[in-house]
């Protein structure tokens, strides 16, 4: 899964690389709003025979928001701060801001 955006011609394109081909279409948008944190929940159950185990830990994600209600996910990480870095590079890239929503309350970084 990979995402693919244009500003000069102004669209993106959401695609899985597979042997070389790139399945996805491209979609036209007007402006990036903004770029934007959330926090989730992973689950991870392994087992045996005899026992298995579930893991709960957060996990940080990167959306990007264009004109309207589009809105695209570029990035994941477990570590926040090192998602928040390549955030703000994403962010002064598009020339846009950066808002992080998961302490629950937006916070704008840029």
């Amino acid at each position: 899964y990979k995402v693919e955006v244009n500003t000069t011609e102004k669209w993106f394109k959401e695609y899985t690389w597979l042997l070389g081909l790139k399945m996805g279409e491209r979609v036209s948008y007007n402006t990036i709003d903004y770029l934007f944190i959330n926090i989730g929940k992973v689950t991870e159950t392994t087992g045996s025979r005899i026992k298995s185990t579930t893991v709960t830990r957060d996990e940080y994600r990167g959306f990007i928001k264009f004109d309207g209600q589009e809105k695209i996910h570029i990035l994941t990480n477990g570590n926040h701060e090192k998602l928040v870095k390549a955030m703000t590079k994403a962010a002064q890239t598009f020339q846009t801001r950066l808002i992080d929503h998961s302490s629950g309350q937006p916070v704008s970084l840029i």
